[in-house]
């Protein structure tokens, strides 16, 4: 993956860019089988705390998208009318002494694994001081990340490629079932209404079901998504056929039957 910082220096270099807002993210991940984040209030309260457009400048120099801490935006029938989550540290603070832990602190362990994730490790801990909230981050390369701390800490972050959205919560969400399940999250309402989208194929039903599955994870679940990062592709000039690809994969979305060389 490419930086944000690369446009210019491969603008200057006389390459091409090619930038794709995407259905990618690197969330930020509670288990909500584990205390204090088994607290729906200490949840929301955590995710209250971004300042989802000053994050994305920061990161990504504006490019991306503005997430909702729900996944699977790409998918054409994704609900399109959830409120947009915002920053409110006041509401966030409320929260928090509502549930007993209006001095909380956490360990977030974040490793080099998406685009920006480390500098939105502590993005987010700065963001998080004016809650009342100390986030004392822990950095590990990715294998002692993969080895010691996925699907084991309370509080991490993590790559989740884009899909749709029923593929995402077979792979992330739905309970025992899903692999990659760092938030624990096992809803047997949630988990029931998956059975039914997954098995009729009527389009318009699927829509409905996924609108309450979606308002579940807005709810109750344990992502905290407060953007969907860009690819940033580099090329050749002479190099046509790379094209935006809500996919995230670099180059073009792994499209090489188009790709070829002009003159």
């Amino acid at each position: 993956f490419l930086s944000a910082s690369s446009v210019a220096v491969l603008k200057q270099g006389n390459f091409k860019t090619v930038i794709s807002k995407t259905g990618s993210f690197g969330p930020y991940s509670v288990r909500v089988d584990t205390a204090p984040f088994s607290d729906v209030r200490v949840r929301q309260a955590l995710r209250l705390i971004p300042d989802r457009q000053q994050m994305l400048n920061q990161l990504f120099d504006g490019y991306g998208l503005i997430g909702n801490d729900v996944f699977g935006i790409t998918d054409p029938l994704f609900p399109k009318d959830l409120p947009q989550r915002h920053q409110d540290l006041d509401q966030a603070k409320s929260l928090l002494k509502a549930a007993g832990h209006s001095d909380l602190t956490v360990t977030l362990v974040t490793t080099p694994n998406a685009p920006g994730e480390v500098n939105a490790a502590a993005v987010y801990a700065s963001q998080a001081k004016g809650a009342g909230v100390k986030v004392n981050i822990v950095q590990q390369n990715t294998t002692d990340y993969f080895a010691k701390s996925y699907l084991k800490v309370a509080f991490s972050q993590d790559y989740n490629p884009t899909n749709p959205y029923l593929i995402g919560v077979n792979q992330w969400t739905l309970g025992t079932s899903a692999p990659y399940n760092d938030c624990f999250f096992n809803d047997p309402h949630y988990n029931a209404l998956y059975n039914q989208a997954a098995s009729t194929p009527d389009t318009t039903k699927q829509a409905q079901i996924i609108q309450d599955m979606a308002e579940i994870d807005y709810n109750t679940g344990g992502f905290i998504i407060p953007y969907f990062f860009p690819t940033i592709d580099g090329c050749a000039q002479k190099l046509q056929g790379v094209e935006e690809s809500a996919t995230g994969l670099s180059p073009g979305g792994f499209y090489f039957h188009k790709f070829w060389f002009g003159s």
